[in-house]
């Protein structure tokens, strides 16, 4: 039951993300749309590398979870999610406060069902957040600058 329950909220968690992204991605300047849809692949690639490297077991062992994703440390999710979070903030400032309670939903969501510890979270969070926001000045600077 408790699986199901799971499932349910993280389908509707995604697509409310799905939901949130395609109108950020459309109410956004037309030149940050790509460079917004590269952080979040970057985003990803970086959580993979820690993960990789840091190797951290999960709180509940998930045996149909491969590779690197199988790990830990830190969450992707809520890595992504407030990474997300900082590309709204920066370009779609309007829909700042539903990225924030999406972001936040989805950190209680993976430690509430035990998918990570609250160290994964709150980190994958720091990290999701400081990424995004780096380097998404860093591209309001460098556009400035032309």
């Amino acid at each position: 039951m408790k699986f199901l329950i799971f499932s349910l909220i993280s389908a509707v968690n995604l697509l409310l993300w799905i939901v949130l992204g395609v109108k950020a991605y459309f109410s956004m300047d037309h030149k940050y749309r790509g460079f917004s849809i590269f952080v979040m692949i970057l985003s990803f690639i970086l959580n993979s590398i820690i993960k990789y490297k840091t190797k951290k077991k999960r709180p509940i062992d998930f045996p149909k979870i491969f590779g690197v994703q199988r790990y830990s440390f830190p969450s992707a999710h809520t890595q992504l999610s407030f990474t997300a979070l900082a590309l709204i903030q920066l370009f779609s400032p309007s829909l700042f406060v539903y990225a924030l309670i999406l972001s936040l939903a989805t950190a209680a969501v993976r430690i509430l069902f035990q998918r990570h510890w609250i160290r994964d979270v709150f980190f994958g969070a720091l990290i999701g957040y400081a990424f995004g926001i780096s380097l998404g000045f860093l591209c309001i600077a460098s556009s400035v600058e032309r």
